[in-house]
């Protein structure tokens, strides 16, 4: 299937498609001229095209392999282009079972490049190579696209159907007596009284003071500290509890900083594992400290603690010339039907999502695939660089939810795997900057740390730590589209 393509502002006749932000014309009009794929005559078309801006070009295969119709070729270009008109030709049609693709895009990249022709037939790769899924493994596949399982909505099912988040604005997610706190995104879940508990990245002002401004969030990686929130309400009114991980000082791992938590409940609800990432600032000093982040854990029976924290991490970043480039951040875990843990971590620089496992929650993490990355610029497919994953579960399998740079408004993304986590495919947008408002819009310079609330195992809620314009940084919760009752 196509994935990413929009009919807006296009000749119906020319059943145009734009995907990924590249111009592909399909065939069009068989049925209007009463031809099938297999006879004689057949349109295809010449794209005469404009440079505009577009989202990444993310679904392709290096390998080769078509995917969902763009060539691979087209993944040098920065910037691709997108058609002002659509000129027809007619040519000898392909042979029969085949939809041929032609797309000739003139000044791509500051060249003329003719792409050539495709079946838009993708191979379907064993899941060891990283196979496909249909409607990015969130729907199924009927006669002419896909029929999306709620809350995900889009041409091929990648995009969270976001509800307007209510008549509060999405600051209130966390009132603290009236102060501006910074915050940073957080993980919520639900605990067997009814309550909704988020562990969220509190960046306390210089010396934990109570006056000033709140800090920058550049200012992260030797302020933050994971703290608990709890609320009644899946999205609003979150009252602060306590910090539950404290910087342990000296040559700690997590001397400095505690950031990006991300809570499960363990199998057989045998309490409840926190992960972490750990930093000290005190013994790497200056920009130097992100550069040494390692991922620690924490233990409880209950969400309301108190948490056991073994003193060493669970996994360290290799060296270089490894991609992890001696850190490792960002983990989001995954208690598997087996009791396994998996985890999806990033290296330095966003440079690449690794995957590894554990049979316990303290214990040393293993990297699969050899500690190969599964996404981004250092895996296979090099892509945009990845970070802030969220691992979960869904009728038909794994999935992640994750944010993505240099993609524009189009920040979050959305993933799947077809092997128990061990390959990836990126399914396309997951969600943008503009979080709609039941009255007004609020457009954030940045939205990351995507965290999904689970009902009833469906994602009902999208977290989020975003920015606006004013430098000011919260953690937003929206509603998402529920299954029909």
């Amino acid at each position: 299937p196509l994935s990413h393509y929009d009919m807006q502002n296009q000749p119906k006749s020319a059943r145009f498609k734009v995907v990924n932000g590249v111009g592909i014309c399909l065939i069009p009009d068989f049925r209007r001229q009463g031809q099938l794929p297999g006879t004689r005559s057949c349109i295809l078309t010449k794209l005469l095209c404009r440079q505009q801006e577009a989202g990444p070009l993310s679904h392709y295969d290096r390998l080769g392999t078509v995917v969902n119709g763009v060539a691979p070729e087209m993944v040098a270009c920065g910037a691709a282009r997108l058609p002002t008109r659509v000129q027809r030709q007619h040519t000898a049609c392909p042979p029969r079972g085949h939809f041929l693709v032609l797309a000739v895009l003139t000044s791509l990249c500051g060249i003329g490049l003719a792409l050539p022709a495709y079946s838009l037939h993708t191979r379907h790769t064993p899941p060891g190579e990283g196979g496909f899924a249909p409607c990015s493994m969130s729907g199924t596949a009927v006669p002419g696209g896909c029929r999306c399982d709620p809350p995900w909505t889009g041409d091929n099912c990648s995009a969270l159907d976001e509800l307007p988040y209510g008549s509060s604005t999405p600051k209130c997610i966390l009132p603290w007596a009236n102060e501006i706190q910074a915050t940073w995104g957080g993980s919520p879940i639900q605990a067997d009284d009814g309550t909704y508990h988020l562990f969220f990245s509190w960046i306390r002002r210089p010396g934990n003071s109570s006056s000033g401004p709140p800090p920058s969030i550049k200012s992260w990686y030797n302020l933050s500290v994971v703290a608990h929130a709890k609320s009644m309400h899946p999205d609003r009114g979150y009252m602060f509890q306590r910090v539950v991980l404290e910087p342990r000082g000296g040559d700690a791992f997590d001397g400095t900083t505690t950031h990006g938590p991300t809570v499960v409940r363990l199998p057989n609800k045998t309490g409840y594992a926190l992960f972490f990432m750990g930093l000290n600032c005190n013994k790497f000093p200056g920009t130097d400290c992100v550069k040494h982040q390692w991922i620690g854990s924490a233990y409880a029976t209950s969400l309301d603690g108190p948490w056991e924290r073994p003193e060493t991490p669970v996994l360290t970043g290799l060296p270089a010339p490894s991609w992890e480039g001696g850190m490792v951040a960002n983990p989001s875990v995954l208690p598997l039907k087996n009791g396994t843990l998996l985890m999806a971590y990033r290296g330095l620089g966003d440079g690449g999502v690794g995957m590894a496992v554990s049979p316990q929650w303290n214990a040393p993490f293993t990297r699969l695939s050899g500690g190969a990355a599964v996404l981004g610029p250092a895996s296979p497919w090099q892509l945009t660089r990845d970070e802030d994953m969220f691992l979960f579960h869904s009728s038909r399998g794994i999935q992640m939810l994750l944010h993505q740079e240099q993609t524009g408004v189009e920040v979050g993304a959305h993933a799947y795997s077809l092997d128990q986590g061990v390959t990836w495919r990126l399914a396309g947008p997951a969600y943008n900057t503009t979080l709609v408002g039941a009255t007004t819009d609020i457009v954030y310079t940045r939205r990351e740390r995507p965290q999904l609330l689970l009902v009833n195992g469906t994602p009902s809620y999208l977290f989020n730590g975003v920015q606006d314009s004013d430098g000011y940084t919260t953690t937003v919760a929206v509603p998402l589209q529920h299954p029909a009752p």
